[in-house]
């Protein structure tokens, strides 16, 4: 199975860890995945991109959903959407793409690889992180990160995520 990644645009390019941590486990269970972002790619090369794969899965916070469906409307590729917005709002999320994953994306892409065609996915924890295959930076293409940081801030900077999910049990999640 052939996955494209996409971000959605946002006010600032930032790396996209998390979808790298999937692009790797894709790639660990024998299947391709890309990525892009709507940071650094344009509408129309996402867009013509979409064609030669099975899957688009969109990582989005709420300010990204905008653009998010956008893309999504335009591609006819099944569309599954993740992140933070979707994993609040699943159900209005779904007006958008085929299915939602809630929660952690590894064990989502998981299912969807054994089968689910659930439209909501409600993926568990993933609680063991070593587990895990190591962030595939590359195809994440940090290195375009790296260079805006350069030319925003005047020096090459990464960013880092220290943490998974969130410990808390908010009642509007």
């Amino acid at each position: 199975m052939k996955w494209l990644f996409v971000q959605p645009r946002s006010f600032h390019c930032w790396e996209a860890l998390g979808i790298g941590y999937l692009i790797a486990l894709l790639k660990r269970e024998g299947h391709e995945a890309t990525f892009m972002s709507g940071f650094f790619d344009t509408d129309k090369e996402i867009i013509k991109a979409s064609k030669g794969f099975d899957v688009v899965g969109f990582g989005c916070t709420s300010p990204q959903l905008t653009h998010a469906a956008l893309l999504a409307k335009r591609i006819k590729t099944r569309k599954v959407f993740g992140g933070v917005h979707p994993s609040v709002l699943p159900a209005e999320t779904l007006a958008y793409c085929d299915q939602v994953v809630v929660g952690e994306g590894e064990n989502g892409i998981l299912a969807i690889l054994e089968g689910n065609e659930s439209p909501i996915i409600n993926a568990s924890r993933v609680c063991e992180l070593d587990d895990l295959p190591f962030p595939d930076r590359k195809a994440i293409k940090q290195g375009r990160n790296v260079a805006q940081a350069k030319k925003e801030a005047g020096e090459r900077i990464g960013s880092l995520v220290s943490s998974r999910g969130c410990p808390y049990a908010c009642t509007f999640c």
